[in-house]
């Protein structure tokens, strides 16, 4: 089994006023085991307020940070933020993660093998922002800066990827264009609306970048109320990368927490991505639910040569429990099946 975890994760203070545009802060605790990592534990720091207290329009900005450390010496620590300014005129959002963290590595394309996989030790250090001007009704244009730090990679035995991990090692630095139009009612947990985006970003050396290569991402997503306690979600994913080399980590992947639950995170890596994925989100309470759901995705060099008998295919039920149901802030505990066995994954908010 990839993944055996226990996952507990519980207020232990909110420091919140009764009106709703005033600020909440809430601190989560959090432990969990793994076969990659042993015993890990840590915390997060969750805040939801309004930049403007007189502002009723604009949704609830909110600014997260967390940490974990494993018994094996693994560290994970991130801040998360999305900011809307008065009426959303405008948006910003962004993250800094560290990662001390191995993870393993199967090779590129459709067909590695899981016997190959090496596990694979590195630092990661990323840092994101996004900068969104609305210009009508729930539609957004902005641009965005990636700054990714790769170090110290060595993998745990002899492999013949090695070469190949080592050169991926070095700053990925670049900027790029976004379109967004965001209609959702809620960020963490959509009943209705939709989300379109469309990213092209630029890495190349006069941006400090080791590499150039450019990215493209087309992410649309639906959220369509069959009744007041249930909510179909669709996401349909494609993620496209070209340059000489693209580093490993840089690729597109399907696997882990957010697409293609079942599969391990990376299982499945290439220059371009094409996914679909597919929830039936059920209410039974004010604060517990469950969700259905099924994925189809693949992995290849180039778009034009991807092949429907190289489509991956996973799904998987989950547990839902909302620590803050007025700002539908929940925990959700999935369990995905693919052809290579079964992933357990806690977090918080949906997948998508």
């Amino acid at each position: 089994m990839k993944f055996l975890l226990i996952f507990l994760l519980m207020p232990l203070g909110v420091f919140a006023q009764k009106k709703h545009h005033s600020p909440t802060i809430t601190f989560f605790p959090f432990g969990y085991y793994r076969t990659e990592t042993s015993l890990a534990f840590g915390g997060m720091v969750v805040s939801f307020f309004r930049l403007n207290k007189q502002d009723t329009v604009s949704r609830v900005s909110n600014v997260s940070t967390s940490f974990t450390y494993t018994l094996r010496n693994q560290i994970l620590g991130d801040i998360l933020y999305t900011l809307f300014t008065k009426n959303e005129n405008y948006l910003f959002t962004g993250s800094v993660t560290y990662m001390k963290f191995p993870l393993y590595y199967f090779g590129t394309g459709t067909n590695s093998q899981n016997t190959n996989r090496v596990l694979v030790s590195q630092q990661n250090f990323n840092w994101t922002a996004r900068a969104y001007r609305k210009i009508s009704k729930n539609t957004f244009v902005g641009v965005e800066y990636n700054f990714n730090y790769l170090f110290d990679v060595f993998p745990l035995k002899n492999t013949p990827f090695e070469e190949q991990l080592r050169t991926s090692e070095g700053v990925n630095s670049g900027f790029g264009l976004l379109f967004v139009r965001d209609s959702r009612d809620n960020m963490q947990s959509a009943k209705i609306g939709n989300y379109q985006e469309i990213a092209f970003n630029s890495y190349h050396k006069i941006f400090g970048s080791k590499y150039n290569y450019l990215t493209l991402k087309a992410d649309v997503r639906q959220y369509l109320p069959i009744s007041t306690r249930q909510t179909l979600a669709l996401q349909l994913l494609g993620l496209f990368t070209e340059g000489n080399f693209v580093p490993f980590h840089r690729q597109a992947m399907i696997g882990g927490e957010f697409l293609m639950r079942g599969y391990y995170n990376g299982r499945y890596r290439d220059n371009d991505l094409l996914a679909c994925q597919l929830e039936n989100r059920i209410e039974f309470s004010r604060r517990w639910g469950m969700v259905v759901f099924g994925a189809v995705g693949g992995v290849t060099d180039r778009a034009y040569k991807f092949d429907v008998k190289n489509i991956k295919i996973t799904g998987g039920l989950g547990l839902r429990f909302a620590i803050k149901p007025q700002n539908r802030l929940k925990i959700r505990f999935d369990v995905g099946f693919s052809e290579e066995g079964f992933g357990i994954y806690s977090g918080l908010s949906e997948a998508f």
